[in-house]
């Protein structure tokens, strides 16, 4: 047999191996796009969510080629309004900062809060929540937490190494610190293992939220971008104004009873069952 014949029968016996892997590999799984410029707390929980409600695996995929977006502030970047744009299917995606209302042809399936929809011009009954609040399904074969913590207090990233957080973990060994750029788990974990949750993380607060753990806004800066926007939207859901606690070393035990006695998200439990019935069914 000719050299050349035997290497192209070599070259399609590899190509077809390598369909069959790729189809064995990859079938039942979605292109979802999230933000892994860093390891952020946020943005690590986007696929593991997606693929804790849907069952399937969750590819990474740039903008211009996804099939899903799910958690994070990351409706900016779909706003391009040209005719050849890609369609996809959002899911509990909200905006960085208040927006220009805009009508964006994607598949909207759930968004964030009542602001985004709001922006969006989407009905009244288009579904509301952000997509972490489903993290406990993350720990469902955990066993109960034993609370080890009084309180744990989360900085988002722009917010790390900043004095009046370690000053108020220092302040007392029942406090600590929860880093944003642990592995989730862990990072769900802790937060479990806490009585109340103190974040410039918003989603160190949802997900507080979705364990049931009491928590509450902690500003500790102005360097998150956004102006605020994305808590407002978030807390629209529950009907609640975005308003930080103000923490001081001195106040802080009293704050925590406060945030305890008076911890509420009305709805949860019906926000969580929409988020899952929303999933999208993409083929």
């Amino acid at each position: 047999m000719p050299v050349g014949s035997s290497l192209r029968r070599l070259i399609q016996q590899a190509e077809g191996a390598l369909l069959v892997f790729v189809t064995e590999r990859f079938a039942g799984s979605l292109k979802l796009y999230w933000s892994r410029s860093k390891p952020n707390f946020g943005d690590a929980l986007s696929p593991l969510i997606c693929e804790a409600v849907s069952g399937k695996q969750m590819i990474h995929a740039k903008p211009g080629h996804c099939q899903l977006v799910a958690l994070g502030s990351l409706m900016h970047r779909f706003q391009k309004r040209r005719l050849w744009a890609r369609k996809v299917h959002v899911w509990g995606t909200g905006f960085m900062a208040e927006p220009e209302r805009c009508r964006l042809k994607h598949h909207f399936h759930a968004v964030r809060g009542h602001r985004t929809r709001e922006a969006l011009g989407l009905e009244e009954g288009t579904p509301v929540g952000d997509p972490g609040l489903l993290a406990h399904l993350l720990l469902k074969d955990s066993k109960p937490a034993e609370k080890r913590w009084r309180a744990g207090f989360m900085a988002h990233y722009k917010d790390k190494g900043n004095h009046e957080l370690a000053a108020f973990v220092a302040s007392d060994p029942r406090f600590c610190e929860i880093d944003v750029f642990a592995p989730p788990h862990e990072v769900l974990k802790q937060i479990h293992e806490c009585d109340v949750v103190f974040s410039s993380a918003m989603h160190g607060l949802i997900a507080a939220d979705a364990l049931r753990v009491p928590n509450a806004w902690l500003k500790l800066s102005d360097l998150v971008r956004g102006n605020d926007f994305k808590f407002c939207d978030y807390y629209s859901v529950f009907g609640m104004d975005a308003t930080p606690v103000r923490l001081t070393v001195e106040n802080v035990p009293g704050t925590i009873d406060q945030v305890i006695g008076e911890y509420e998200r009305c709805g949860l439990s019906e926000i969580q069952e929409g988020l899952i019935r929303s999933f999208p069914q993409i083929t």
